[in-house]
């Protein structure tokens, strides 16, 4: 029998606010149990963001640097596809934040190319390149050529000697199923698929600071280090982990 995300008692006899979901049959397989597990990440994810103060979340500009001042890690090389709207308002924090931002613009039209000019994203000749470069990438793109874009670079890594890259985190609104589609079309290439979602319009910078970032969920085994790597530019308040497998994050951001 299924046991509780948060208390670990058992589902039915549990008595944190997951309990609403005794109704539920626990044996309908695999996208069952990821709903359980987003729902209940929601109630911990609302206590956490109850705990933060409202000055926080939405941090004028002027407090925005002395946040930053108070950590500052080592820059991350973070490959970005595509720079469209909410893409290249993720990539002006990251750079701002002194992180290496870079995309590979093969095929892509000239008003992305401007676009990506405009963030400060580093066009590479192609998916080899970025693979040979970034450390982490970030896929932002239309749900519907999410799958075909990650099978895309999982088949450039194949043809990589050695590859940079360690994470590819698919941050757009995709079913679970296709989030796991995503994960086995890196099977084999050493590169670890965390799940994600933005929640939220594109981020916006005042005078070099944070005005507004989205929130950025997170799903799978290594999301937590991912999550280390984006809390420098993004905040900490707005990079949570929600689940250690990939599914949450996806039906968490459709929920």
């Amino acid at each position: 029998m299924m046991s509780c995300p948060r208390c670990t008692v058992t589902m039915y006899t549990c008595r944190c606010p997951t309990r609403e979901l005794a109704s539920l049959d626990p044996t309908g397989g695999d996208d069952a149990r990821i709903w359980l597990t987003v729902l209940a990440s929601l109630c911990m994810l609302a206590r956490a963001l109850a705990s933060v103060p409202a000055s926080a979340i939405f941090r004028p500009a002027h407090a925005c640097r002395a946040y930053r001042a108070m950590s500052a890690p080592s820059s991350v090389c973070v490959g970005l596809l595509y720079p469209g709207d909410m893409g290249s308002s993720l990539a002006r924090l990251l750079t701002a934040a002194g992180h290496r931002v870079v995309t590979s613009l093969a095929g892509r039209s000239e008003r992305t190319r401007r676009r990506s000019e405009a963030a400060g994203v580093e066009a590479l000749p192609d998916d080899e390149a970025l693979l040979q470069t970034a450390e982490i990438i970030l896929s932002v793109v239309w749900p519907s050529k999410a799958v075909e874009t990650a099978e895309r670079v999982a088949s450039a890594a194949r043809k990589v000697d050695q590859v940079k890259a360690m994470h590819y985190v698919d941050l757009n609104a995709i079913a679970p199923a296709s989030a796991r589609a995503v994960a086995t079309a890196f099977e084999g290439t050493g590169i670890a698929v965390v799940d994600g979602g933005i929640i939220g319009g594109p981020a916006r910078l005042d005078g070099g600071a944070v005005a507004y970032c989205p929130l950025v969920v997170l799903s799978g085994a290594d999301a937590t280090l991912v999550q280390s790597a984006l809390a420098h530019a993004f905040g900490a308040p707005h990079v949570k982990v929600v689940g250690d497998h990939v599914g949450p994050a996806s039906a968490l951001k459709l929920s």
